[in-house]
Order: structure tokens, then C-alpha cells, then sequence
């Protein structure tokens, strides 16, 4: 991240380019691997239920945005903690946002 900071652009300008990246690249994802499947489906199965698929590929979307929301999450208040236990010499490692 410290080479994209470092060049004359605006924070913001970064911000907002890796944030619309964030949205449109999962979605393109998603959605090649959702045609893909239905062309596939199509062929060879004959019968399709668009409804269902495009359901069923619509929530794998909205999982991989909530995963990289969490991710962002966990990025912005420290990521993991690791903190010896007292008393031993193990490591346990703590969640950052319990």
C-alpha cells in the first residue's frame, strides 16, 4: 500500500478507486461463473430455472462483499492481536473486533 501512497495522487482518489474496485470486480466474478454455469446447465441438461440460479448466484455475491467488509474491518482496527497467555508460553490469538 506504501507504493500506491507514495506517488502524487490524493488519498481519496485511491480510496475511491479501490473501493469501486472492491464492488465491480466480485460482481464480474460472480457473474461470469453465473453465465458459465447456465450455458453449461443449458447444454447439457436441457432445462433451466434462471430464477433460481440467478438467486442462488446473487447470494454468493453478497457473501464475497460481506467477507471483504469483515476483512476491511478487521484491516482498519489492527487486524489479529496475539497475546500470551499468563502463566505459559503460548500464543493465543484474539479476534480484533470482540
Amino acid at each position: 500500500m506504501a507504493y500506491i501512497l507514495s506517488t502524487p495522487t490524493k488519498r481519496s482518489a485511491v480510496v475511491i478507486t479501490q473501493a469501486i474496485y472492491m464492488v465491480i470486480m466480485p460482481f464480474l466474478m460472480v457473474g461470469c461463473a453465473f453465465l458459465v454455469k447456465l450455458a453449461a446447465t443449458q447444454a447439457f441438461a436441457g432445462e433451466v430455472e434462471v430464477a433460481g440460479f440467478a438467486a442462488l448466484y446473487g447470494g454468493l455475491y453478497l457473501l464475497a462483499e460481506a467477507m471483504a467488509a469483515i476483512n476491511c474491518a478487521c484491516v482498519l482496527c489492527g487486524g489479529y492481536d496475539t497475546v500470551p497467555e499468563k502463566g505459559s508460553a503460548a500464543v493465543t490469538s484474539r479476534f480484533c473486533c470482540e
